[in-house]
């Protein structure tokens, strides 16, 4: 890491060396922003692969580099004495620019190899070890671990997998149905994963342990390692979170009505879906559908759809995307599909909580708005926002 300035020096005070003077060195030019502290007590990796744009990476952030060319030639000296001798010279430098991780190639690894089987094993699938997915996904390892923790990812046999969606679901209703039989309340009793894995004897322990972690309370904040773990994960009591279970429920019904559904009839499947003892709120899916020809919740004639389509991680896509579902948007309704962009990774929370907006947050996302969005009033009072 080089900074460069400008100097304006006698001639005669500098020397050329008389070896080749091409460019021998990059310069690197450092954002505002950038995690010093963490660089220099770190190691700052150039990651892609032979097909990709390089992007730097450090523990915590990722950075796409551009080079710069510049009209005047600059000189890298070092000083003897009183004369400055160049040791080369160069037309360019790199820059640093911000982006969002570049996690498809991730969800891509691990879709090749989702877990759809009691016994967690297909055959002729490419399996990942969590190194392998380090090393060629283009985003920081602290980007990367909090995109695993997101995605429900396991360490299982020494390989990072993912349970499909589906089969999540009947893991969750063997475990729900078990819970209803023992009487339990969720709302104030644990769930044994001792008692389960006795219990339901058609799905291997170690998922059935992954899938109460999931909808657990208890938050690592780390992608589980059965192998590591096992002694300790299996011998626990959790209380099961409502927040977590009913969403999960939410999102599953949902995704089977591609054309929307009426809300009255959505929400009639989802209390009869959910434990006795769970109450759902329309809260709990935030980010994930869009409610249509009403500003309540109560019309039976108000359509709920799942978005239909993965949510890009770059900002300036996604807010594309968002427009191409509504050509106007209300700020309150487009914040909690943005919050990824503006809230600190690692310090996401479950539940309502997560979309409270801090101050510093609050100008974050207005800070996008204005990159991305025109602002509209609409009446005398109504602001929407439609896209650049």
């Amino acid at each position: 890491m080089t900074k460069r300035f400008e100097v304006f020096l006698p001639h005669e005070r500098v020397v050329q060396n008389s070896e080749d003077s091409r460019p021998r060195y990059k310069l690197l030019e450092l954002p505002p922003g950038f995690p010093l502290s963490d660089s220099l007590n770190s190691t700052i990796l150039f990651k892609g692969l032979p097909t990709d744009d390089a992007v730097i990476c450090t523990e915590s952030h990722t950075y796409l580099i551009r080079q710069v060319n510049t009209s005047n030639t600059m000189a890298i000296v070092n000083q003897q004495e009183e004369i400055y001798n160049i040791v080369s010279t160069t037309p360019s430098y790199l820059e640093l620019i911000p982006t969002p991780p570049k996690l498809d190639r991730l969800k891509e690894c691990l879709y090749e190899s989702l877990v759809f089987e009691p016994d967690g094993v297909e055959s002729d699938e490419r399996l990942y070890e969590y190194n392998e997915l380090v090393d060629i996904v283009q985003a920081s390892e602290k980007e990367i671990r909090m995109a695993l923790k997101q995605l429900d990812a396991i360490n299982m046999n020494g390989y990072v997998r993912i349970i499909s969606p589906p089969y999540l679901s009947e893991i969750l209703t063997k475990i729900i149905d078990e819970t209803t039989e023992m009487g339990l309340d969720l709302r104030k009793d644990v769930v044994s994963a001792t008692h389960m894995i006795n219990k339901i004897d058609d799905v291997d322990s170690e998922l059935i342990v992954h899938c109460l972690n999931i909808f657990s309370e208890r938050n690592a904040g780390e992608v589980v390692d059965l192998d590591s773990e096992w002694d300790t994960l299996k011998g626990m009591e959790v209380k099961l979170s409502e927040w977590k279970v009913c969403k999960f429920i939410g999102k599953h019904i949902l995704l089977g009505e591609k054309n929307g559904i009426e809300l009255e009839k959505f929400m009639s499947l989802w209390n009869i879906a959910i434990p006795s003892s769970f109450e759902v709120d329309i809260q709990m899916l935030k980010g994930m559908c869009i409610i249509e020809n009403s500003s309540t919740y109560t019309s039976s004639s108000t359509i709920i759809q799942h978005i239909p389509f993965e949510l890009s991680p770059d900002p300036k896509q996604r807010i594309s995307q968002l427009f191409e579902l509504r050509t106007r948007w209300k700020g309150d309704d487009l914040a909690p599909f943005l919050l990824d962009f503006i809230k600190d990774v690692g310090n996401e929370v479950d539940g309502l909580e997560y979309f409270s907006i801090s101050e510093t947050e609050k100008k974050k996302f207005d800070a996008l708005l204005l990159k991305y969005c025109r602002k509209v009033k609409e009446g005398q009072e109504d602001v929407v926002y439609v896209q650049r």
